[in-house]
């Protein structure tokens, strides 16, 4: 199962395993060059596309080793999200549909995966440095908050598909 974790500026994967044999998270990240970031409120066509083919270029490589039986995308939500990271969320969950078609791709949103992943009362949790020290302790290798953000979203997904939603 994978957690994806989008922004306009980088994208994070985190891939997990359940079952008899658990292995440690694999990570993966997806840099979208400054040329390719646009400024305003609208993206160019061709700025998505870029971000569509870069994911599932990234994606195809990483599912190699780690491919994925299922897949989370955080949803941009809240009062109001960004249109612009809902424009990347929607490349980028084309990208991973192209390279990845028979795998089924749901959006979580923010308060779902974290009260998922990190339990009840994280819901509204905002504390990067708290995400950060939880998912070291769940196996991130480093201090990337991103990536915390994209293990947190694999296990809050993990949760929903335990919990029957």
């Amino acid at each position: 199962m994978w957690g994806v974790d989008v922004d306009t500026t980088r994208v994070a994967i985190a891939a997990i395993w359940r079952g008899e044999k658990p292995r440690p998270p694999a990570f993966t990240t997806v840099e979208i060059p400054n040329e390719r970031r646009s400024s305003g409120v609208s993206w160019d066509p061709g700025d998505m596309h870029y971000m569509a083919a870069h994911t599932a270029s990234i994606a195809a490589a990483f599912a190699e080793f780690h491919a994925p039986g299922l897949i989370w995308v955080e949803q941009a939500s809240g009062a109001r999200p960004s249109p612009k990271l809902l424009y990347c969320a929607g490349a980028v969950m084309a990208g991973l549909g192209r390279v990845l078609p028979s795998t089924p791709i749901y959006t979580i949103t923010s308060g779902a995966w974290k009260v998922g992943s990190m339990g009840k009362g994280n819901g509204n949790m905002h504390d990067k440095k708290k995400l950060v020290s939880w998912a070291q302790a769940q196996g991130l290798p480093n201090g990337d908050s991103d990536l915390a953000a994209a293990l947190g979203i694999a296990l809050g997904g993990a949760s929903q598909v335990l919990a029957g939603a």
